[in-house]
C-alpha cells in the first residue's frame, strides 16, 4: 500500500471516529434530558409534600423551622428552575449533510490540474469534512456541558432540599 493510500484510509478512519464522537454525543445529551426529567419531577413531588406538610404545619413547629420550610421551598423552585432550564432546546451545529459533501466534491473536481485527476486532492477532501465536524462537535459539546452544569446544580439543589425535608420532619416529629 502506498503513502497516500495509507494517509486516505487513515483520514478516512478519523472521519469515521467523528461521527462515532457525534452519536456519543447525542446519547449523552438524550441521557441528560432523561435525567433532568427525574429531576423535576422529584422537585415536584416535594413541592406538593410541602404544601400538605404546611396544610397540616404542627402547632409547636417554631419560627426556624418554618423558616426552613420556606428556603426548602425556594430550593426547590430553583431546582424546578435548573432543570427546566437544562431542557431548553438549543440551536446546534448540524454535522456535514449530504449537500455539504456534494459541494465540496464539487469543488474538488473543478479545482486543481485535469491531468492528474480528482484522486490527488482527496487528502484535502477529507480535511474539509474534518473541518466541518470540528465545529460540529465542538458547537454540540459546548452546548452539552452547559445542559450537563445546569443539570448538576439542579441536582445539588435537590440534595439540599431533600436533606432540609428530612430535617423538618425530624422536628415535626419531635414536636408532636
Amino acid at each position: 500500500m502506498a503513502d497516500s493510500e495509507v494517509s486516505i484510509a487513515l483520514l478516512k478512519r478519523a472521519l469515521e471516529s467523528y461521527g462515532d464522537h457525534y452519536k456519543d454525543l447525542n446519547e449523552t445529551w438524550r441521557g441528560l434530558d432523561t435525567k433532568a426529567q427525574g429531576t423535576a419531577a422529584v422537585a415536584g413531588v416535594f413541592i406538593a409534600a410541602s404544601f400538605a406538610f404546611v396544610a397540616k404545619l404542627p402547632a409547636g413547629l417554631g419560627g426556624a423551622a418554618r423558616a426552613l420550610l420556606g428556603l426548602a421551598l425556594l430550593l426547590l423552585a430553583a431546582t424546578v428552575v435548573a432543570a427546566m432550564s437544562s431542557m431548553f432546546v438549543r440551536t446546534v451545529r448540524y454535522p456535514p449533510s449530504g449537500p455539504g459533501i456534494f459541494k465540496l466534491v464539487k469543488d474538488i473536481r473543478e479545482a486543481g490540474d485535469p491531468e492528474s485527476g480528482p484522486s490527488d486532492r482527496l487528502p484535502a477532501f477529507y480535511q474539509d469534512q474534518q473541518r466541518l465536524w470540528d465545529k460540529c462537535i465542538q458547537d454540540c459539546q459546548g452546548k452539552l456541558d452547559s445542559k450537563a452544569s445546569l443539570l448538576k446544580w439542579a441536582q445539588g439543589l435537590l440534595t439540599a432540599s431533600a436533606l432540609i425535608a428530612v430535617v423538618l420532619a425530624l422536628v415535626a416529629l419531635c414536636a408532636a
